[in-house]
């Protein structure tokens, strides 16, 4: 038997101003109304984390500066960010991300358009590097700034998680910069549908302790450069993390639907299998933790995800 951390990276409760519902998911439903609701925090990454025994700083995790180290770059210097390539829509009255959310350029794509924008900026205390198919931006200076994962916020407003803090306005600033350059040239159709560049997680404090790595399933390419970067790695068998993100399924047709085929019923026949001794689900910034036995309680009444989570 075996313990799984999953985490669903881009469900979120629903906006009440928004309009209509989404869909219902009722295998999930049922995990949820069985499940114990555990302490956690609202960020999926700090939760993992934490269950695998990293000391994390306050504020900002160092997304972008990881990422760099990994991948051989100087990341003592300035403050970095992942660049994620965004599909941005104006409506009559606001700016939304298209569905599909955050999109991934291939390596060469990322290479290109790293070159090309820190040319057409001409800025030298910026920088853009390719990073694999991860695009980071460097800015020279030590910048207190929040940002906000872009992935959550597929096909919503971004207005209110846009960077902020004492240099927010700094990094919004250049986020505009950047999707005007885009919208001029041609290397645009390297990110498919992406029309600007997310800049976020700029956190310059490491995090510290060991961690006791479990297998790992899953495309987050902050918890790939923290495994590449623990020379004293443990690794453990019996422990699975494993991240699903609901805009990657939207290319086969139904998100939801899928996401119940391929996660959340499959998870619930682990359980009643006997497969997993432990399930802890995070989803919409809550934890929820599942035993086998916890499948009896029929008698609780399943409710709408959104409910659940809230």
């Amino acid at each position: 038997m075996s313990e799984l951390l999953a985490a669903v990276t881009d469900l979120e409760p629903i906006d009440p101003t928004d309009g209509a519902a989404p869909p219902r998911l009722p295998a999930l439903e049922r995990l949820l109304a069985r499940a114990r609701r555990t302490e956690a925090p609202r960020d999926w990454r700090r939760f993992v984390l934490q269950r695998l025994g990293f000391a994390l700083p306050d504020g900002e995790l160092p997304l972008g500066a990881t990422i760099a180290a990994a991948a051989g770059l100087d990341a003592s210097r300035g403050t970095w960010f992942v660049a994620a390539p965004v599909p941005l829509l104006a409506t009559l009255t606001d700016v939304r991300m298209d569905a599909s959310g955050p999109q991934s350029p291939t390596p060469a794509d990322a290479a290109a358009l790293a070159t090309h924008l820190t040319t057409a900026l001409g800025d030298r205390t910026f920088e853009l590097h390719p990073a694999g198919s991860t695009l980071l931006a460097r800015f020279d200076d030590a910048l207190d700034v929040e940002t906000s994962d872009p992935a959550p916020l597929a096909g919503r407003r971004i207005d209110v998680q846009l960077p902020r803090g004492r240099d927010g306005g700094r990094v919004r600033r250049r986020m505009t910069e950047l999707q005007m350059l885009l919208h001029e040239s041609p290397v645009a159709t390297m990110l498919g549908g992406a029309n600007a560049l997310w800049l976020w997680g700029g956190g310059r404090t490491r995090v510290g302790g060991r961690a006791a790595w479990p297998q790992f399933e899953g495309s987050d390419e902050f918890l790939r450069a923290l495994h590449a970067l623990d020379a004293r790695r443990v690794d453990r068998e019996d422990v699975r993390v494993v991240t699903w993100r609901l805009a990657a399924l939207g290319a086969e047709g139904d998100a939801f639907a899928g996401a119940e085929r391929a996660w959340f019923a499959p998870l619930a026949d682990e359980l009643a299998g006997g497969r997993v001794r432990l399930a802890t689900v995070h989803v919409a910034g809550r934890a929820y933790e599942l035993r086998p036995a916890q499948r009896w309680r029929v008698w609780v009444k399943p409710r709408p995800w959104w409910e659940l989570a809230a």
